[in-house]
């Protein structure tokens, strides 16, 4: 199995107390008739677009199976970038050991079975369609304490971006429950660490690669617990 382990949502020190701390008429005329003509530019541009759009998308899929890896070689890897970024601590239940949480995940990858030449199609570079219609990654959380399958179109909701040489995105917020093991012989000054382990579910690493983004900081979305406070977010393969 191909896997990543985003690890140490550490979720530390448990708080007990909490801090609530206008010009002539002839230049109105020249401005209105110049508005007037932008407006007409606009609509002439976005109805072709759309017509362009729904080409493209007919050219793409018209012969194209979502059951199919992405892949030109059958012995070719799938190169999955995958980030998952903290968003909010829902809920850390001490008695049943599970975490709840929201995270915003990113994965990424090329099907060059999904490109075309943006100059055909009017200049489109991207498309957004349903995650149903194209291969997606099977990446799951293996320690999920949900009874539903966490990965994949069954967790995720969102539209896919494809552009034009291959490039696929898919970015999804989701709530996931995860199983975290804690020790509160500290309590309540305990910190707890609460590892979650993704991977994909049936690709090994010889058919699906997947490797980490970087740039995971959760800072610029991460909404304050008012229990917990996060000390840190790391992820390794």
């Amino acid at each position: 199995m191909s896997h990543l382990m985003l690890c140490s949502i550490n979720v530390c020190t448990k708080v007990t107390n909490m801090l609530f701390m206008f010009i002539l008429k002839m230049t109105i005329e020249i401005h209105i008739i110049a508005v007037f003509m932008t407006s007409l530019v606009i609509i002439f541009t976005t109805e072709a677009s759309l017509w362009d759009e729904q080409r493209l998308i007919h050219d793409l899929f018209q012969n194209y199976s979502k059951f199919s890896r992405p892949v030109v070689n059958r012995n070719d890897q799938v190169v999955v970038t995958f980030r998952a970024k903290l968003k909010q601590i829902i809920d850390l239940k001490d008695n049943e050991q599970l975490l709840q949480v929201i995270l915003y995940t990113y994965q990424e990858w090329t099907n060059p079975l999904l490109t075309w030449n943006a100059s055909l199609y009017g200049g489109t570079e991207e498309i957004n369609v349903d995650a149903s219609m194209v291969w997606v990654p099977d990446i799951v959380l293996y320690n999920s304490a949900e009874f539903t399958f966490s990965g994949g179109t069954h967790k995720y909701k969102t539209d896919v971006v494809i552009y034009w040489n291959g490039s696929t995105i898919w970015l999804a917020p989701a709530m996931f429950i995860t199983v975290c093991h804690l020790d509160v012989r500290y309590f309540p000054f305990d910190d707890q660490k609460c590892p979650m382990k993704f991977g994909s579910w049936t690709h090994d690493e010889t058919r699906l690669d997947m490797r980490i983004l970087t740039n995971a900081s959760s800072d610029d979305i991460y909404t304050e617990h008012g229990e917990w406070q996060l000390l840190g977010l790391e992820q390794k393969r």
